[in-house]
């Protein structure tokens, strides 16, 4: 069984975008995932194929008001939405309820409809989301609503 996943492994980094890239002489930066000469548009986009091929809805801010619009299209009106970030309380549509995270017990977790958290990295090349592990309430809200955003 281990040897089936090492060889699934293998397979998807031969022949995905590093791959490529390296048959094309082109090298990775300091070890990380994505290669060093790739662009602010080229790591989003392949951030965006990645994330969504595992079943997320990307979307695209440019600022806090579309952010905010964002969010209002996503969370439905009457919504249960915590918020896990500093500075985000405007972020809320006017129609949901704003649950504060210390005042939130876990039983309490399962009837937040939506999550507001921040994120410490996105790793472009697997389209994952970093949290600091400092932060167990933020990683905790982040899994349990049905909405993650």
């Amino acid at each position: 069984m281990d040897k089936d996943v090492l060889q699934k492994v293998r397979a998807a980094l031969d022949a995905g975008p590093l791959a490529e890239r390296r048959a094309a002489g082109k090298r990775s930066a300091e070890g990380r995932l994505f290669p060093a000469d790739l662009d602010e548009a080229a790591r989003i986009a392949l951030f965006t194929e990645r994330a969504e091929s595992s079943g997320a809805r990307v979307h695209r801010a440019v600022d806090r008001a579309g952010l905010r619009a964002i969010i209002d299209e996503i969370v439905g009106d009457g919504a249960k939405l915590a918020i896990a970030m500093t500075a985000a309380d405007d972020l809320a549509p006017a129609s949901c309820t704003v649950v504060a995270i210390d005042d939130t017990a876990s039983a309490d977790l399962f009837r937040i409809d939506a999550a507001i958290t921040d994120v410490d990295l996105a790793v472009a090349e697997t389209g994952s989301l970093v949290l600091g592990a400092s932060e167990a309430c933020r990683r905790m809200i982040s899994l349990v609503p049905l909405i993650p955003i």
